[in-house]
This record gives structure tokens, C-alpha cells and sequence, in this order.
């Protein structure tokens, strides 16, 4: 109405949305709602759902978040996707690790349309607006594409640093759980590998990786990741560690 004030989210044009991606598949649809619910409870901007999940569960996960009041619905919109691989055997992405988890390597591939994104596994519970995880990316650098936790608070008891087998980052290896990245960066990026002396794109990298250290990886896409940033250090941005709870 004339006159009346309007709000931050009315007014909010799409491109400065938050951008949010999990993967669900087996029994993960109600700790996925539980986390995404957390996201818009504390939220000052509007958000988008990416959500990959397989075919059996997209109609609950569309039928349940359609019936949140109104006081959450206006804050968010979901868009709901097959969980696909690219390259490579899909049944042998989907079972790399926990089921489906590997289709967080492949989601700049995906959404091509979106610039940046916050991609967070199902477990992660928000105590606080995602807004201040998403500000983090104002301080990338010109080279940095990726933002990460360290795998563990004290590098010499933790698990890369005493049992892996192929390289990973830093001293103590990233945690894969909860990732913020830019993805147009991610996609223009030529990434320094351990298989030829020029670079690869993302897309082009992934599956090779795979091929050359199936045998050495225990935590499937993470040690992936750990593996792509060893080479490509300037490429990632460290951020304190945190719990499951943000």
C-alpha cells in the first residue's frame, strides 16, 4: 500500500539472493529440511535451494517445503534437481563415498546460471544468519575461488596428517562439509595437476583425478578436493574452524 513501508526482502533483486546447494539421498529428507529450515529462520536475505536429490524423494521434499507458513516461504525458493554426473560411471560417482555425496564436485558444472554458491552437507545446523558466511566472499582475492575449514583444530592428531595417502591441503586437509565458492571463477580456471604439465579445466580434471587415486582415497570427494587445492593453493581461502553448527 502507499505509504506503508516495504521490506529488505520485497525489494531484494534476485542477483543478490544467497545461494544455497545440499545434497540429499537415502534417509537424509528430514535432517535436510531440519537445516535448510535453520538457513531461513535466521536469514536477512532471501535464499535459493538448490536441492539434488534422487527421483524417489523430490515430491516430498516440494510437497513439505510448500507447506512452511508463509513467514518462511517469503524468505526463499527452491529449485530441485537429479542427481547426474558428467563424466566418468555414475554408479561409480554415486557410490565414492556416502551415497550421492560425490555430486557436490560436479554442481559448477550445473548450475551454470549461478555466480557463486554456498554448498553445505545435510548434518550442518545454522545458528546464525547465513548471511555471515556469504559476506566471506567480499574478501576473496583476485585468484581465490573456494573457502573451506581445516579438517582438524590441531594438524598432528588429525586424520590427513596421519593416515593419508596422497596429497591434501595445508597441514591438516579441508573439510568438505561446508564449502563457499564462486563458481564463475571455478568454471574460467585452468587447475594445476598431478597428471599433465598444462592445466585442466574443472570439469575436464575430475574424473582422471579419480582414476589416478581411487585406490589411495578413503573420504571420497573431500580427498578430492583436498587433492585439487594441494596443487592449487592460491586458488583457496581458510577460514577458521567450526563445528557441524554455523
Amino acid at each position: 500500500r502507499p505509504g506503508e513501508p516495504r521490506s529488505f526482502q520485497a525489494v531484494l533483486p534476485p542477483e543478490l539472493w544467497i545461494h544455497l546447494a545440499v545434497v540429499a539421498c537415502g534417509n537424509r529428507l528430514e535432517e535436510t529440511l531440519v537445516m535448510l529450515k535453520s538457513a531461513v529462520l535466521f536469514s536477512h536475505r532471501k535464499i535459493q535451494f538448490h536441492i539434488f536429490t534422487e527421483d524417489s524423494l523430490k515430491p516430498e521434499f516440494d510437497k513439505q517445503l510448500r507447506q512452511w507458513p508463509d513467514s518462511y516461504t517469503e524468505k526463499f525458493e527452491h529449485r530441485i534437481y537429479p542427481i547426474t554426473f558428467s563424466v566418468g560411471n555414475p554408479q561409480e560417482w554415486k557410490k565414492l563415498f556416502k551415497p550421492c555425496a560425490a555430486q557436490r564436485l560436479f554442481l559448477p558444472v550445473i548450475l551454470k546460471d549461478v555466480d557463486s554458491l554456498l554448498y553445505v552437507d545435510t548434518d550442518v545446523l545454522f545458528l546464525r544468519p547465513v548471511d555471515d558466511i556469504w559476506k566471506l566472499l567480499r574478501l576473496f582475492n583476485s585468484t581465490q575461488l573456494a573457502a573451506m575449514a581445516p579438517e582438524h583444530e590441531i594438524p598432528k592428531i588429525g586424520w590427513y596428517s596421519r593416515f593419508a595417502r596422497h596429497p591434501f591441503y595445508g597441514s591438516a586437509g579441508v573439510n568438505s562439509g561446508v564449502m563457499l565458492m564462486n563458481l564463475t571463477r571455478i568454471r574460467s580456471t585452468q587447475f594445476k595437476n598431478s597428471m599433465i604439465p598444462t592445466g585442466l579445466a574443472w570439469e575436464d580434471m575430475l574424473y582422471p583425478l579419480y582414476q589416478k587415486y581411487k585406490n589411495a582415497i578413503t573420504w571420497g570427494d573431500q580427498d578430492l578436493l583436498n587433492i585439487i587445492f594441494y596443487f592449487n593453493p592460491a586458488e583457496y581461502v581458510a577460514w577458521l574452524p567450526a563445528p557441524t553448527c554455523y
